[in-house]
């Protein structure tokens, strides 16, 4: 091998490597972006799911209230 051929073997081996390392590279934000968005729809729905269940929880505590109030008031006319 004469040094023009070495020179194009190393050129060709760091441009296939490069390459591949921007494959890599690509791959991985791709998978990134993928996880992110996945993870912000679980929070979203973690989100709605919470919002319900808090207002369910309300909604109790207000029954429970209530019924509380209305006991005390049978219990004082009684």
């Amino acid at each position: 091998m004469n040094l023009k051929n070495i020179y194009l073997y190393i050129c060709f081996n760091i441009k296939h490597k490069q390459r591949h390392k921007t494959q890599i590279l690509y791959k991985y934000k791709k998978l990134r972006k993928l996880l992110l968005e996945s993870l912000k729809y679980i929070l979203i729905s973690f989100n709605i799911y919470y919002n319900k269940l808090k207002n369910n929880f309300n909604a109790l505590n207000n029954f429970i209230f209530i019924s509380t109030c209305s006991n005390l008031e049978v219990f004082s006319i009684g």
